[in-house]
């Protein structure tokens, strides 16, 4: 298998498991506040990922210069606890469905932002896609609630 098949399939893997961690979200968060819904879920994804990190290559940390720990403690702070937060507060807020919806303007931020700062091309099927993707969005946000 090619490196872009399999690239292609862990990413639907990872679509599917992030799909079915909001369904757990959305139960979980009736019955706990978003912080230590947050909390719970960044302990026992690091406790995860830190076994399958040592297993795979244990001597990666020994190499980490401190500018790229600094850059994956922002990118910790800014993903994990800022944007699992906010994004566990908008679940209990406005359901699943909207929340994770709204969470489709990440190809948009992202895309506009790797444009202004890594000197990526804005072509043609990236913009259409970004405005497909702000279609789609907008028409779940906008649309008539769950249940109407």
């Amino acid at each position: 298998m090619s490196d872009v098949t399999v690239g292609i399939l862990v990413a639907l893997v990872a679509s599917l498991s992030w799909a079915v961690g909001s369904i757990l979200v959305r139960l979980g968060i009736d019955r706990v506040s978003p912080p230590s819904a947050t909390f719970l879920s960044i302990v026992s994804g690091f406790l995860f990922i830190t076994v399958i990190a040592v297993i795979m290559d244990a001597g990666a940390f020994l190499e980490l210069t401190p500018r790229a720990i600094g850059g994956f403690a922002l990118v910790g702070l800014l993903s994990f606890l800022g944007g699992r937060f906010l994004y566990y507060t908008a679940v209990s807020m406005i359901g699943v469905g909207r929340a994770t919806a709204m969470g489709g303007a990440v190809p948009i931020v992202a895309s506009i932002l790797a444009v202004l700062f890594l000197d990526e091309q804005l072509t043609i099927p990236l913009a259409v896609g970004i405005a497909a993707v702000v279609a789609g969005v907008g028409m779940i946000v906008f649309g008539p609630a769950q249940g109407s």
